[in-house]
């Protein structure tokens, strides 16, 4: 559900939608659609007054199971909504700047291959909103998301070359002998080549 190719221009939710293949602009809609359902369930007021929703990402995505039974939606397509709405807070305005490139890879590793669609609906929702300094944070979530896809397309050109190193590779490296850890040094390793740190 990647397909875009934005280049360097401004991203646009409402044009750049269109960019979407078909079952990609649904899992769009949808998203759009159900996110905000779990805000009545977790709506709290504290004690300064403030309104807040904690964890109504969670809620509506636990919702999201018996609206696909109710629409017949396919297995595919259910997890592609909520993925997105489980995940649609996590491209989040820095005070100084985008995310990291190590944070916004792990966002690309949990909602893979559901990117695009997830950085169009988080503009979207952020069209959406107006609050203080509306236009100033609306800004850095685009470059956020400029950032998002183009770390995409970079790894996916790494992972089209293959791993950067084995099981095997570990062992004879390090001198050890086969176990779980060697699983955990193989994901942090690919952790670190997602985001640049490490090259192939």
């Amino acid at each position: 559900d990647n397909p875009l190719v934005l280049g360097r221009r401004v991203i646009d939710p409402v044009r750049d939608a269109a960019g979407l293949i078909p079952r990609a602009q649904l899992t769009l809609r949808w998203s759009l659609l159900i996110h905000d359902l779990g805000k009545p369930a977790t709506r709290t007021v504290g004690t300064d007054g403030q309104v807040h929703f904690f964890g109504h990402e969670r809620r509506s995505a636990e919702m999201i199971e018996s609206i696909a039974a109710r629409f017949a939606f396919s297995r595919e397509r259910e997890r592609a909504i909520e993925t997105v709405v489980h995940h649609h807070l996590r491209l989040v305005v820095q005070p100084a700047g985008i995310m990291s490139d190590r944070a916004l890879a792990r966002v690309i590793r949990d909602v893979a291959p559901h990117t695009a669609t997830l950085a169009l609906h988080t503009l979207a929702d952020k069209r959406a909103s107006h609050g203080v300094a509306h236009a100033r944070a609306a800004q850095r979530l685009r470059a956020t998301v400029a950032r998002l896809l183009a770390l995409q397309s970079e790894i996916d050109a790494r992972t089209a070359r293959g791993r950067l190193i084995t099981g095997r590779d570990v062992i004879e490296i390090l001198g050890c002998t086969p176990g779980p850890y060697i699983g955990t040094v193989l994901s942090q390793a690919e952790e670190r080549r997602d985001s640049g740190e490490l090259q192939n």
